[in-house]
């Protein structure tokens, strides 16, 4: 029993069930007899976030057979090719959100001493690669940057917020000297508020108080102004 720890990728968010990445599995294989007549030998491929951190910790210690069973998924090399010396497979990437994915190459039987060369290609949707024995505790997935990172970066955002900040400093402006025209115009407004309304005519052409006091003449001058009535009877 072998294993041999082949390296992998982070794939990008997959939701629905819908695939997040693919992969063309190439083996050459140098020896008399075909690989799907042996050991067995498996690809195995681990998903970042359970698989492999139940894998990882027996990694050294763990049979074949033990690793198979935490594998997320295995493929037993040579089953379905008629092909002996080369024969190629692909493979489809199904996850949630974005993780990493650990391959390796498990000999869970006797094989015989040949060259074998297996290359694992990532055709869609990687985001990252980590070598071979290497990540066994940590991600290789990108970190996303956050915002503020992303916009230091970015002349365009910068600009806006410049505009921003300028236009709100104008409408402050604005408001100070809204209120402050308005606090000018409320003696004048109450002087008028407080004006009496003179009938009449203008003080200055004015010959009685009363007039100027927006009072008309009293009832017994117009009475005594007007002409005498005439009896225009006609004797009988």
């Amino acid at each position: 029993n072998s294993s041999w720890h082949l390296g992998g990728f982070c794939f990008g968010d997959g939701q629905d069930g819908n695939e997040a990445g693919r992969l063309a599995v190439h083996v050459r294989w140098q020896g008399r007899q075909a690989l799907g007549e042996m050991g067995p030998v498996y690809l195995a491929g681990f998903e970042g976030h359970k698989a492999w951190q139940a894998a990882q910790e027996r990694w050294a210690s763990s049979s074949c057979q033990e690793k198979m069973a935490l594998a997320s998924d295995t493929r037993r090399l040579g089953e379905y090719s008629r092909q002996i010396s080369y024969f190629w497979f692909p493979v489809r990437i199904v996850h949630g959100e974005q993780r990493d994915w650990h391959f390796a190459l498990l000999a869970c039987g006797d094989v015989e001493k040949a060259h074998l060369e297996l290359t694992v290609e990532a055709t869609r949707g990687a985001l990252s690669v980590f070598e071979a024995n290497t990540n066994f505790d940590s991600s290789s997935c990108p970190v996303a940057p956050s915002w503020l990172q992303q916009a230091s970066s970015e002349t365009v955002f910068w600009g806006m917020m410049a505009g921003v900040l300028l236009c709100g400093s104008c409408c402050v402006v604005l408001v100070v000297l809204g209120g402050a025209w308005s606090n000018r115009q409320k003696p004048l407004m109450k002087w008028q508020q407080d004006s009496e309304l003179v009938i009449g005519k203008p003080c200055s052409d004015a010959p009685h108080a009363d007039v100027v006091e927006g009072k008309t003449k009293k009832s017994d001058d117009l009475v005594k102004a007007q002409p005498e009535e005439v009896d225009e009877t006609m004797p009988v």
